[in-house]
């Protein structure tokens, strides 16, 4: 976007006038016109979107389905959000300064972000996300089994020790899934 107008005046100088918030044109030549508005309105909200990923950092993508399914959950937070902003509307569509019927932008976005969830979930469905996840908290859990039976075998516990190790363990799990305090945990 320009500091300043980007059109040429007819003395053949640059327009010295602001433009419109997103456009890059003043009101005098052409930013108000529905269709720089809407252009304008639609770099406003890219923009926006660059500055949160902008924060935001990169990590290796997990099991596809599993990303999968937070992108589902992602994409149906953002139609419902837009569905407030629709239903916030006095109706789907406006007059323009020309007199011709417009649809606005929500309307617009909120209908592809139906598109995109109706997408997602298909695919969801198609792959079977709940059986992934099992499947995957499977796996976690025989990584566990596996880590504490290395942790019991490394310290050569006693007999008595060792039949006493299921009941330790029932005791600490029921005490984590209470909920720890972050104070409550050892330092890294």
């Amino acid at each position: 976007m320009k500091d300043r107008c980007n059109a040429r005046t007819r003395s053949g100088g640059n327009c010295r006038r602001w433009p419109l918030a997103g456009g890059t044109r003043c009101k005098l030549h052409g930013g108000a016109s529905p269709r720089a508005k809407a252009a304008a309105q639609r770099r406003l909200v890219e923009a926006d979107a660059r500055a949160a990923l902008a924060h935001e950092g990169l990590r290796p993508l997990g099991d596809p389905i599993i990303e999968l399914g937070k992108l589902a959950t992602e994409v149906s937070a953002m139609k419902d959000a837009l569905a407030a902003r629709v239903n916030a509307l006095d109706g789907p569509t406006f007059t323009d300064a020309f007199g011709s019927e417009q649809v606005h932008a929500e309307v617009r976005l909120y209908s592809d972000a139906l598109d995109r969830t109706i997408k997602v979930l298909d695919l969801l469905g198609k792959h079977d996300l709940d059986a992934r996840l099992v499947r995957v908290q499977e796996d976690q859990g025989r990584l566990f089994q596996y880590l504490v039976a290395g942790v019991v075998s490394e310290l050569a516990l006693t007999p008595e020790q060792t039949a006493f190790v299921p009941e330790v363990m029932t005791k600490w799990l029921r005490k984590t899934a209470e909920g720890v305090r972050s104070n409550e945990l050892p330092a890294a």
